[in-house]
């Protein structure tokens, strides 16, 4: 909290719980709180001194003469920070957008047991349920015993800003890149470093679905996550329902689907191998639903 002026201080600390907040000139700061649906509008105006002021303490806290930003993305060295800029078209800083992550030793409890016995999980929820500190702790878990490797965006809130690895998932090896990069990581952290363990958050890229299929076939387990509400949103996902081994809608005949019992005759069916054996819903951070996924 000390990157922000005084006043954005203490109005982010009488919020609780803030995980994300939106801090743009002339705007109204925003606030996303653990456990609420809808954004915290605040009756804060951000001025240009106020983003200035948390660049500047940015840059003191990271100890260089200027920010560097990776599509858009800072952080805090040492820190589970996020810092996306946003910028004019003339290249000058309008504001930023920052969110805070956390470490909770054991939040991976509930999957301990999928993991132990070396099952790929595909974490899945909205924003804020915990997904990213879950995928840490169940990293920094497995790091202790097995060949695990992280593949992470460029001072992102995954491992901490600035080269420096997180204790919490001390033993792992972190390959990092920018956004535009990891599927080639993928490939490279797979033929290259021969890991057990592939870790990776908020999967979402064709590209990245492609390089995460043709890994878990090469016998890596995967863990990792994506965005999505409800098991619909990823089966009905074009890009994400490929995970579960390309589930594609075929036209069944009519003597099939009766065969079947079915009173449509348009069905979803799997067409490929997943690539992960469990599929788990967070439905809240202590409440999982987990869905086997046929292989």
């Amino acid at each position: 909290l000390e990157i922000f002026p005084e006043k954005i201080r203490k109005v982010i600390e009488s919020h609780g719980d803030v995980y994300h907040i939106a801090y743009e000139i002339g705007q109204e700061m925003s606030l996303n709180i653990i456990g609420q649906k809808d954004k915290t509008i605040t009756s804060v105006i951000v001025t240009a001194q106020d983003v200035a002021y948390t660049m500047q303490q940015i840059q003191e806290h990271n100890e260089v003469a200027v920010i560097e930003w990776t599509d858009n993305h800072t952080g805090l060295v040492g820190q589970l920070v996020r810092v996306i800029g946003l910028f004019t078209r003339e290249g000058d800083i309008s504001g930023l957008a920052i969110r805070f992550g956390k470490s909770i030793p054991e939040s991976h409890i509930l999957i301990q047991d999928i993991l132990d016995n070396g099952n790929g999980v595909l974490l899945m929820g909205p924003p804020g349920m915990g997904k990213t500190t879950t995928l840490r702790s169940g990293a920094g878990y497995l790091a202790q015993r097995k060949n695990v490797t992280i593949l992470d965006l460029w001072i992102s809130d995954l491992t901490s800003g600035g080269g420096y690895i997180h204790p919490s998932i001390r033993g792992a090896s972190v390959l990092r890149g920018a956004v535009k990069d990891r599927a080639e990581n993928i490939i490279l952290a797979v033929q290259g470093l021969l890991p057990q363990w592939l870790v990776m958050d908020e999967l979402s890229h064709q590209r990245e679905i492609d390089a995460v299929l043709s890994g878990s076939r090469k016998g890596v387990a995967i863990y990792a996550t994506c965005h999505g509400k409800s098991l619909g949103d990823f089966i009905n996902n074009p890009v994400l329902c490929r995970l579960a081994g390309d589930i594609q809608e075929v036209i069944l005949s009519g003597s099939t689907a009766q065969a079947r019992g079915l009173k449509k005759q348009a069905v979803k069916q799997r067409t490929g191998s997943a690539a992960f054996e469990y599929l788990v819903q967070m439905l809240d951070p202590q409440i999982f639903a987990i869905y086997k996924m046929e292989q």
